[in-house]
């Protein structure tokens, strides 16, 4: 799964032991000659203690691991089997992986995807796994695991109708503004069988969902430059929704649009007191400062949204616009010129960059 890539960087964890003689660790017989997948702390303890020294668990997670991260690993089958005889011993390996997950949910997540990946018949893995990348992304704040937890969810709400998968895509798209989404896998929610204080619940959100999707209706309105029909939507809902980011972003950017530039600096400053990582919003702080020619302060917000996103060819051709009415021409030249190198066919950039080269010229 192309959303699990990064986690690839985890292999530096495993290494390999060769057996020089037949191993039975607990449940398990482990034949001379086979290559053992395992944790390299693990095999410094094994290098430390003798060969036998590891354990049932340990080669659980050494397999699980191996293959969460490298599905195309040679010797599925035989690494497989290990694992069956395992569980037709003691039961699924899933219980066991839902205890990891509570001390390392990264690694936790990884050993289900290797589970999914080895084709073992525990269904609950999958959900074990959307779990496990929620608990690793509260942990960590690394968005990574709320993609990988989607595209999860997206998955298991192909391969089932249990009610718990549509409820948490259900408030993953509804977390994400996509509120037609949102209401399509709360009603599938509903449609099951499912305790009655969630039905309360769901049937609230389907509420609140509708109403919010006249949010994505201004939105439409907006992109097709009809800023004054979409402020008309986005006012409506501001009595009722007054902390939502991405409301008070929009409003700004159709006042904006508009020319009225005071009040986008009002919505744009109240979005930014909910939050400070997005440069789109930086951006639009700098533009209406611009445009009420205070380029100091638009500088400000353009260094801060460069550095959230140093590559950006409108956030460069914005800061060369500035250092030109600033009265910096060479630092203006190079900031612009960066961003034609990104961007080679922006009209724009290129109009700005002959007006401040020609400026240059003595």
């Amino acid at each position: 799964m192309k959303t699990a890539d990064f986690l690839k960087t985890e292999l530096e964890q495993l290494g390999f032991i060769e057996l020089r003689q037949d191993v039975t660790t607990g449940v398990t017989h482990l034949p001379k000659g086979m290559e053992l997948p395992l944790l390299t702390s693990t095999l410094r303890r094994t290098i430390q203690t003798g060969e036998g020294s590891f354990k049932t668990e340990d080669v659980i997670v050494g397999i699980l691991m191996l293959y969460g991260l490298d599905e195309s690993f040679p010797g599925k089958v035989n690494y497989r089997s290990i694992l069956q005889a395992i569980e037709r011993s003691t039961g699924s390996l899933v219980p066991f992986l839902a205890e990891l997950s509570r001390s390392n949910p990264k690694q936790a997540l990884i050993c289900a995807l290797g589970y999914r990946e080895l084709e073992l018949t525990d269904d609950r893995a999958l959900l074990l796994a959307i779990e496990a990348a929620n608990l690793a992304h509260r942990e960590t704040q690394d968005k990574r695991y709320e993609e990988l937890a989607f595209a999860l969810l997206q998955q298991a709400a192909e391969e089932s109708d249990d009610w718990q998968v549509a409820y948490h895509l259900g408030y993953l798209y509804y977390n994400r503004d996509q509120f037609t989404e949102a209401i399509i896998q709360f009603r599938a929610a509903l449609a099951q069988d499912m305790p009655e204080e969630f039905v309360e619940e769901l049937s609230g959100m389907v509420e609140l969902s509708e109403r919010k999707s006249d949010f994505t209706r201004g939105q439409s309105l907006l992109f097709a430059g009809r800023a004054q029909e979409a402020l008309e939507i986005f006012e409506s809902l501001r009595p009722d929704f007054s902390e939502w980011y991405s409301l008070l972003f929009y409003t700004g950017l159709a006042y904006r649009m508009e020319q009225m530039y005071a009040k986008a600096l009002t919505l744009f400053y109240e979005a930014l007191s909910i939050k400070q990582d997005d440069p789109n919003l930086y951006n639009e702080l700098s533009i209406c400062h611009m445009m009420n020619e205070e380029p100091d302060q638009a500088m400000k917000h353009l260094e801060l949204a460069l550095e959230l996103d140093p590559d950006n060819p409108e956030l460069l051709t914005n800061y060369g616009i500035v250092l030109y009415q600033l009265g910096d021409t060479e630092k203006a030249i190079v900031q612009l010129k960066h961003s034609l190198q990104i961007a080679p066919e922006d009209e724009l950039t290129q109009q700005w960059f002959d007006i401040v080269q020609s400026a240059n010229i003595p």
